[in-house]
């Protein structure tokens, strides 16, 4: 919503004013708020339970071998599986591999995007 997009940036203290001419929009300075940076991480409902972890290539593979599994011992109750990707480092990755990569996981779900 605007409301909480308007909270994502902000003028710093070293800022000129805003609004202001063209000539004087060079001198205004955004910052994003710490809270942004590190959010704290979202609730679950009540009586959901999580499991998380950072899996390397070989324990996404072994639990794609468990889903099978693990879909048929969630019988009767709601299972969600949440994925994120991350790629990139002290540099920003190269775009052309983040494009290649993009089109890979776009064959896995088109929501699935690096941005």
């Amino acid at each position: 919503s605007d409301a909480i997009q308007a909270n994502w940036i902000k003028r710093s203290e070293e800022s000129a004013d805003w609004p202001c001419d063209f000539s004087g929009a060079r001198h205004v300075l955004l910052e994003i708020p710490p809270e942004i940076h590190h959010p704290d991480p979202p609730p679950y409902r009540s009586g959901v339970l999580v499991a998380e972890a950072e899996l390397e290539v070989h324990g996404i593979q072994e639990l794609a071998d468990q889903i099978a599994d693990i879909s048929t011992a969630a019988i009767g109750t709601e299972i969600k599986y949440k994925i994120r990707v991350e790629f990139g480092g002290e540099t920003r990755p190269d775009p052309e591999a983040v494009e290649k990569i993009n089109a890979l996981l776009a064959e896995v779900d088109g929501a699935l995007r690096l941005k």
